[in-house]
């Protein structure tokens, strides 16, 4: 399949758009590659990170306001792509034209990788990680990727071009939500109330001050 099926019509790369009097990039770009970028990083890197968390416990968090606002907006981002994802497959069924796949995988992999992203808020509180470099970064990226398809998406707006509304709403409730998680995990969360490193260190104390009572 080539890049023009998959992305119904679009070339991966399209010069002529950068050229034009308003540059901006192809959708066919937007929606694999500036897309795939951030959940390629996180799915890579998450393996080790969870591993990490397994072999280093530092004790739990309690269950914060911070927490529960980051709990809320990723169960918020596992609906939005999932909702996509619906309205495509009917789309798919019910329309003679059909649907680009491109529209149906990435929704399906972004809703795969915001429940991935649930599992490692929720370990790394039970790990005592009251704070989080990877979802940070991750966060980032993704904001930062969505740039070019937000300028794309206000140009067809302001245009009153013939495009598809409920992917440009979802898009824009989604970037939403992500510039909300980008603030959110740059914020530390609460220290853990037990450590098992902490209490090693202050069994350790005990001892010897106790045997030096004795003596």
């Amino acid at each position: 399949m080539h890049w023009n099926d998959f992305c119904g019509g679009w070339q991966l790369w399209e010069p002529s758009l950068l050229n034009s009097t308003r540059p901006d990039l192809s959708p066919c770009f937007e929606e694999t590659v500036l897309s795939w970028l951030p959940l390629v990083f996180l799915w890579a890197l998450a393996p080790f990170y969870l591993c990490y968390m397994q072999r280093h416990d530092r004790g739990c968090i309690r269950v914060s306001c911070l927490h529960r606002t980051k709990m809320l907006l990723t169960v918020l981002s596992i609906i939005v792509p999932l909702v996509e994802v619906c309205f495509t497959v009917v789309q798919i069924f019910s329309s003679p034209e059909g649907t680009a796949p491109v529209y149906l995988v990435t929704p399906a992999v972004i809703t795969l990788t915001m429940m991935l992203v649930f599992f490692i808020i929720h370990t790394e509180r039970i790990r005592g990680r009251h704070t989080s470099g990877i979802l940070f970064c991750f966060w980032l990226l993704l904001a930062v990727c969505f740039v070019p398809e937000f300028n794309s998406k206000i140009i067809l707006v302001s245009e009153e071009t013939d495009q598809d509304m409920f992917r440009v709403v979802t898009f824009f409730v989604f970037y939403a939500l992500v510039l909300a998680q980008l603030v959110c995990s740059s914020i530390a969360d609460d220290l853990p109330l037990y450590s098992p490193v902490r209490s090693d260190r202050v069994s350790t104390t005990i001892l010897f001050l106790a045997f030096h009572d004795d003596g």
